[in-house]
This record gives C-alpha cells, sequence and structure tokens, in this order.
C-alpha cells in the first residue's frame, strides 16, 4: 500500500513539487528574507504544470506503450491530467493577483525560459534535443530562486555564487536520470543527452560536475558561507555522487527515483535548525 501510494506521488511529479518549494524556503532562509505563502503555492502550480505538461508530451511522443512508468501513467490518464492541469492553471492566474510586481518579474524570466524549452523541443523539431537536460535545470532552478531573489534589495557575487553552486546539484541530478533510464528511453524513442551523446559521455560530464561543484562548495565555506546552509549542498552533492559511483545498485526498483529526488528534501534539516 505505501509503495503503491509513493509510486502515485513520484508519477505526480508532488515529489519533485514539494522538493522544489522546500528549496525556496531554503533559499530565502541562507538569505534571511521571508516568502508568502502565496509565493510558494505559485511556485508549487508552475513547477507541477511544467513537469506535468513535460510528462504528457513525452508520453504522446513515446511507444503506444511506453516501457518508462512515469510515460505509461501519463499516457493512460491523459485526459484526466490535461483536465486536472487545465483547473490547477486558472488556480494559479487567481494566485497570480495576490503576489508583489518583484516577484512577478522574476516569474516572466522563468515563464520565457520555460516557452523556450517547450518550444526548441516540440515546436521546432531539432534532430537532437541534447539541450533538455540543461534548460529543465535552469527552469528549476530560476523557480526555486525567483521568489527569494524578488525580496532582496540586492544581488551580490554571494548570492549568485549559492544560485551557480544550486544550478550544478540540479543539472548533475537531470543528467543522472537518463543514465539509470536509457533502456526505456531507446525503447520508447525518447531523445535525451545520454542517448545522443553516449554513456561515458555523460558520466564523465557529471564526475566534472560534481568534483566542480566540490570546489566551490570548499571555497564559498573559506569566504563566509553559511556553514550549516553550505554542509546540506555537500549533502546533496555527495549523494549525487554516491548514485553516480554505484548505479548498479540504485538501478533496482527505481532506487535511483527515491534518492535522486529525495536530495532536495534535504534542506529541511537546515530548516529545521
Amino acid at each position: 500500500m505505501i509503495k503503491r501510494f509513493w509510486t502515485l506521488i513520484q508519477n505526480l511529479s508532488l515529489d519533485i513539487t514539494a522538493g522544489a518549494v522546500i528549496s525556496s524556503l531554503y533559499v530565502a532562509k541562507v538569505f534571511s528574507v521571508l516568502l508568502s505563502s502565496n509565493m510558494l503555492f505559485g511556485l508549487g502550480i508552475a513547477i507541477w504544470l511544467i513537469y506535468t505538461i513535460d510528462h504528457l508530451l513525452d508520453a504522446h511522443f513515446a511507444s503506444d506503450q511506453p516501457k518508462n512508468r512515469r510515460h505509461a501513467f501519463h499516457q493512460r490518464h491523459k485526459n484526466k491530467l490535461l483536465i486536472l492541469g487545465a483547473i490547477i492553471f486558472l488556480v494559479g492566474l487567481i494566485n497570480l493577483t495576490y503576489l508583489p510586481f518583484t516577484t512577478i518579474k522574476f516569474g516572466l524570466v522563468l515563464a520565457a525560459f520555460v516557452l523556450f524549452y517547450f518550444g526548441s523541443l516540440h515546436l521546432l523539431k531539432i534532430s537532437k534535443t541534447w539541450h533538455k537536460e540543461i534548460l529543465a535545470a535552469v527552469i528549476y532552478t530560476v523557480g526555486v530562486f525567483a521568489a527569494p531573489f524578488s525580496q532582496m534589495a540586492l544581488i551580490g557575487a554571494v548570492e549568485i555564487l549559492f544560485l551557480i553552486q544550486f544550478f550544478l546539484l540540479v543539472l548533475s541530478n537531470l543528467f543522472l536520470f537518463p543514465l539509470f533510464e536509457f533502456t526505456t528511453d531507446c525503447e520508447d524513442k525518447l531523445q535525451s543527452i545520454v542517448t545522443i551523446k553516449g554513456k561515458r559521455f555523460v558520466r564523465s560530464l557529471i564526475l566534472v560536475l560534481v568534483l566542480m561543484n566540490s570546489a566551490l562548495i570548499g571555497f564559498a565555506v573559506l569566504n563566509g558561507q553559511s556553514y550549516e546552509a553550505t554542509m546540506v549542498l555537500f549533502a546533496m552533492n555527495l549523494t549525487l555522487f554516491i548514485l553516480w559511483k554505484w548505479p548498479f545498485v540504485f538501478q533496482i526498483n527505481d532506487r535511483y527515483r527515491f534518492l535522486g529526488d529525495g536530495i532536495f528534501f534535504l534542506p529541511l534539516i537546515y530548516l529545521l535548525l
């Protein structure tokens, strides 16, 4: 029963949505700003809609019987999810009226990236969409930082460095997942950076990103970044390295999903301190 419930949570991208909200609260605490419930609600709606639409499109272009569990779920429940998505979109529009204009401006930046993401992937019919994971990482990071940054009077080098660290975590995470889903992506005739560039290239790239982020984390601590907040980033980065190092362990029963998406719940530790 618990496993089926958790599978439903994952299929609906509710774990990813919750992780984004938690991460935004984490960023806000690091920079000592307060986020309203409407900001967090708006972020949750935006992330859920983006991921749901993306999965629906992937399911649409996949084979008649997708091997990927999440794509199969979205293909099977397409009509229900479209209706639910339309309702949530309308709720999101209403929620916009309760947001400060500065937050809406950052939201427009996010919207621009989202439009480019879907347009370049599904409208332009680019033969090799190797940039999918990169754009997705940009969108997730902008979504997480939009509300906190909108509440700050000045965004300086310290804040940008923190954003880069988080972006590298998200990018490493999004490069890892296609490694685990390589077989199903090939069977469903879906593209990812792994199907285009190959496993060896992507594994090397992930290692470079993880090591680069480790160096940035060390540099940030030495230059006064909050030790407690930085240790959360370190734990997230270390988790991704473990996934990279022992993929055969986490391939079993899709354990990589639990751990990979779970890293965005680690900031709860800092929030509860």
